[in-house]
């Protein structure tokens, strides 16, 4: 593994209202990841027209492309030769497509506004369709391929009033369904590549993904404050993972009864056999995700500015053992979780120049030494990024037994887009 080291003096803070670091957002400024990555290389990069968002995703044969044109998805090999195509059927038009972690498997979709209907297409990576199935549009339904690569998710907004939904977890290779569940008020995560976890009535219930067996609930009433102090049906709930399963962030956000329109944030972190192991106080931010080696959860903040009309956003680190916060780096960052990745010990961030006028968008790159301090800073500047994803891949690398981290960036205008997918060996 590549690091860079530094020898930094680290601050060690003590739990909230401790003192912590103020970063400066300067970073350098390069054409291309080799300058700051050796063994990091172009595999290709491919032009397009299409607009859809996402546009595409990686499968375990290549890049498979959301198209407006003829043929509604494609995929093609890093030199462009087309390795096969899919049409949607009939008075349908093409709506997403996702490919799982592993690349064995496509979720493609398909949507008519005629009939109000959806259709959810399986494939292999060689485009092989295994299985699909129709759902209302009215429906409002979240869906991902599981971590395992076994499974899919379906979350469905049942009802408009009472916040109803359904959980169903489908087999990945048959289309049968395997259990089913109604809830009301979900936030709901997959926890490692076992276990699903979500939010319901302010409490926090774990299941087996493959039973949906309960497996434990814990109460998080108190996280958001005591309901003398806090409007119970103003709570809103995120929750963030570690990659593991070991780990599980709880954002609970909410207003003060008293104090009209003071907003509470704060954030809890449970282990795997449900203990809260600390809990923030106000003003925690929104938790974007945990480094990998589970030691530091990365949030933003989200700041006023001069003009009450104006915020600027702040990145922080804070220690996932203690709840001691970092450091904090003022820049303009997104919140969604499309802009943001781990490759190893560096975090891959869309930067938006909105802090920095004399800074061009972009990719920032922060790497990080043993302690969580900032090591080095450096922006790959890129016009109008539309999506940017990863996955940890075999298949592109020169030697098969060696794994490298492969990521897919779409930089797209107004009536054009490029795809760059870069490799990063370990």
């Amino acid at each position: 593994m590549y690091r860079f080291i530094v020898i930094t003096s680290l601050l060690h803070c003590v739990l909230s209202g401790a003192i912590h670091a103020q970063e400066t957002l300067d970073p350098v400024v390069v054409s291309q990841l080799s300058e700051v990555i050796p063994d990091a290389e172009q595999e290709w990069k491919y032009y397009s027209r299409e607009q859809h968002i996402p546009p595409g995703c990686l499968s375990a044969k290549g890049l498979v492309i959301n198209s407006e044109d003829t043929v509604s998805f494609y995929s093609i090999d890093k030199h462009g030769k087309t390795l096969w195509t899919r049409l949607s059927p009939e008075e349908m038009e093409p709506a997403f497509v996702r490919c799982s972690r592993d690349g064995r498997y496509i979720l493609a979709g398909h949507y008519d506004d005629q009939n109000n209907s959806n259709l959810y297409e399986i494939l292999t990576s060689d485009g092989q369709i295994l299985w699909s199935r129709v759902v209302p549009s009215y429906h409002r339904i979240r869906y991902w391929i599981a971590n395992s690569s076994e499974y899919i998710v379906f979350v469905r907004f049942l009802t408009e009033y009472d916040w109803t939904y359904n959980i169903t977890v489908v087999d990945i290779d048959s289309g049968q369904n395997l259990w089913s569940k109604n809830t009301e008020n979900v936030a709901l995560v997959e926890w490692g590549s076992d276990k699903l976890a979500y939010v319901y009535r302010d409490s926090l219930s774990v299941l087996a993904i493959d039973t949906g067996e309960l497996k434990w609930r814990r109460s998080i009433d108190q996280m958001s404050g005591s309901s003398d102090a806090i409007f119970s049906n103003s709570r809103r709930y995120n929750l963030v993972p570690s990659e593991d399963g070991t780990k599980l962030v709880v954002s609970a956000t909410g207003y003060k009864r008293k104090e009209r329109g003071i907003r509470v944030e704060r954030v809890g972190v449970f282990d795997q056999k449900g203990q809260l192991m600390w809990e923030s106080e106000n003003k925690a931010g929104t938790p974007l995700g945990i480094t990998p080696d589970n030691r530091f959860l990365v949030s933003i903040e989200s700041l006023k500015g001069e003009n009450s009309s104006e915020y600027r956003d702040q990145l922080k680190l804070t220690n996932m053992s203690t709840g001691a916060m970092l450091w904090t780096l003022p820049g303009g960052f997104r919140k969604n979780g499309n802009w943001f990745v781990f490759l190893k010990d560096r975090l891959f961030l869309c930067f938006t120049s909105r802090y920095r006028g004399n800074l061009p968008r972009g990719i920032l790159m922060l790497d990080l030494d043993s302690s969580g301090q900032i090591a080095r800073q450096t922006l790959l500047p890129i016009h109008g990024i539309e999506s940017f994803s990863r996955r940890t891949e075999a298949w592109l690398s020169k030697n098969a037994s060696a794994q490298r981290e492969v990521f897919l960036v779409f930089e797209g205008g107004h009536d054009w887009g490029s795809y760059f997918i870069e490799s990063i060996g370990h």
